[in-house]
């Protein structure tokens, strides 16, 4: 039983954090440098519609060379250099991000997001903190805010997290996933049957119905 309650939290920490990135957004590009900035965006697209996160790497870096003042550029480049196991570069790219565009929600969660992937829960709240800040209704932020005090036995915090997120947007049925995933980890299956079960009603989600068979174990 210990073993199983140590792979579900396990099974938890991954199914309940999100990333968020930037596929598509408006450029205007003017000046003596439209060429430039044109082919940088015709990379930024490429990146976007390959698989292999390294050949995405590969292209956002090119993006970069030709224009560096793109916010769009490092803070996917970040997430791809996270998802490689290379969270210094990321680092530094979320960083870079952040000097280009410091109210930028997004950027922060993802930065939060690494850290949580780093297992450095405490680390990750400020960010996530300050997404929410700037954008009270940035479900994501919350969900993975109340992930990360989950992993840290705030269970309170977690609670009121999932909660929120479901209060802003109760049609979101990955606030319903996430909660009743949390419940599992705590072992309150009979609150987490019900989460589970209102996942099902509303669309076919294989995780919901993995969970929802191991509630009723």
């Amino acid at each position: 039983m210990k073993y199983r309650k140590k792979s579900l939290q396990h099974r938890f920490a991954e199914d309940i954090i999100l990333a968020g990135k930037v596929y598509w957004s408006t450029r205007i590009v003017t000046g003596k440098s439209l060429r430039q900035k044109q082919k940088a965006s015709n990379l930024f697209y490429e990146a976007e519609s390959e698989e292999d996160p390294l050949r995405r790497i590969e292209y956002l870096s090119q993006a970069i060379a030709l224009d560096p003042t793109d916010v769009d550029f490092f803070m996917n480049r970040g997430i791809d250099y996270g998802s490689t196991n290379q969270p210094d570069e990321a680092e530094a790219d979320y960083a870079k991000a952040l000097q280009l565009s410091p109210r930028y929600p997004l950027i922060y969660n993802n930065r939060g997001y690494l850290h949580y992937t780093q297992q450095k829960y405490a680390e990750s709240i400020p960010d996530f903190d300050r997404a929410i800040s700037l954008d009270a209704e940035y479900i994501t932020a919350y969900l993975n805010r109340g992930a990360a005090y989950g992993m840290m036995g705030q269970h309170e915090k977690a609670m009121a997290d999932f909660n929120k997120a479901i209060e802003i947007d109760p049609e979101n049925m990955q606030g319903y996933l996430n909660r009743g995933l949390y419940y599992m980890n705590i072992g309150q299956k009979e609150l987490a049957h019900q989460d589970l079960e209102k996942v099902l009603e509303n669309e076919d989600n294989s995780m919901a119905k993995q969970y929802l068979e191991m509630c009723r174990e």
